[in-house]
C-alpha cells in the first residue's frame, strides 16, 4: 500500500497569487492548502502534516525566511521553498543559512520549473519520513 502524500502548503499574502499557484498545481498529483499569512501557516502546520511549504518572501509581520526558519526548527521533515519577485543576495543567503530552504522560485514562475521543483521537494520529504 502506498502512503498518502501530505499536502503542500502555499503561503502568500496576495490572494491572486494563491489562486494562480493553485491553478498551476491543479493537474499535479498533490493536494494543496493555502495560508494568507505566516501566522495562518503556523496554525495550519500545528493542526496538520505537510510535505512542503512554499512561502512568499515579502509578507507583513513575518517574512517568508522567518516563517521557514520556524518550520525548519519545529517540523524539520517539511521541505521549504521560498518564492518571491524581489530576491537579492542577502535574502537568498538568509533563506539558505537561516531557514535551510532547498530551492528558490522567482515570480513570475515557469509552470514546468515550479512543478519540477515541487516534485523534487515532495520526494525529499517522503524520504525523510
Amino acid at each position: 500500500m502506498i502512503a498518502q502524500i501530505p499536502p503542500i502548503l502555499l503561503v502568500d499574502d496576495d490572494p491572486e497569487i494563491l489562486v494562480a499557484l493553485q491553478r498551476t498545481l491543479r493537474t499535479s498529483p498533490w493536494t494543496t492548502d493555502t495560508a494568507a499569512s505566516a501566522e495562518e501557516a503556523l496554525t495550519r502546520l500545528q493542526a496538520q502534516e505537510y510535505s512542503v511549504v512554499l512561502a512568499d518572501y515579502r509578507m507583513p509581520n513575518m517574512d517568508g525566511v522567518e516563517l521557514l526558519t520556524i518550520v525548519r526548527d519545529r517540523w524539520p521533515d517539511v521541505e521549504r521553498l521560498l518564492i518571491t519577485a524581489h530576491a537579492d543576495t542577502d535574502t537568498l543567503e538568509r533563506g539558505i543559512n537561516n531557514a535551510g530552504i532547498n530551492r528558490f522560485v522567482r515570480k513570475p514562475w515557469d509552470r514546468r520549473v515550479l512543478l519540477t521543483l515541487l516534485e523534487q521537494a515532495v520526494a525529499h520529504a517522503s524520504l525523510r519520513r
